[in-house]
């Protein structure tokens, strides 16, 4: 299933909330720049055909690293 989300324009966002001197943004940055990666990342090993169930997607996507010889990237 392709997806039309843009996942990098996230990461574009949290650079510019990372330049705000706000508490309220250094956190969203954070978020954002997380979330960007998550998705980004996801994705890009979909297409490897290497997918992961959604229910804690955030453990999987570690776990799968974590025990890679070579990812490939």
């Amino acid at each position: 299933m392709e997806n039309s989300f843009d996942w990098l324009s996230y990461i574009s966002l949290a650079d510019i909330l990372a330049k705000e001197d706000s508490e309220e943004c250094y956190r969203s940055a954070t978020s954002r720049a997380y979330y960007g990666v998550l998705g980004t990342l996801t994705e890009a090993l979909e297409k490897l055909n290497v997918t992961f169930p959604q229910v804690n997607i955030h453990h999987e996507l570690v776990f799968w690293f974590r025990h890679q010889q070579d990812a490939g990237f």
